[in-house]
């Protein structure tokens, strides 16, 4: 049996000193970063904490907006 996760596209953005992030797939799931680094670890607390799983439980895509897209 494939060992299918479900996918979450982590949409980021700099503000200044910090990295938004918000989840498309999820409203209202947001967080922030200092670093880029940071962005990764960061959306998987926020996705697990919400859908009660591990951090693990799931694969993320990443895309960055840039001011003139919003």
């Amino acid at each position: 049996m494939d060992d299918i996760r479900p996918r979450f596209t982590v949409e980021t953005e700099r503000d200044e000193r910090w990295w938004a992030i918000r989840v498309a797939e999820l409203p209202g799931v947001f967080s922030q970063a200092r670093t880029r680094r940071e962005v990764e670890p960061m959306a998987r607390d926020a996705i697990a904490l919400l859908l009660d799983v591990r951090s693990d439980a799931f694969e993320l895509t990443f895309r960055e907006r840039h001011p003139a897209e919003t």
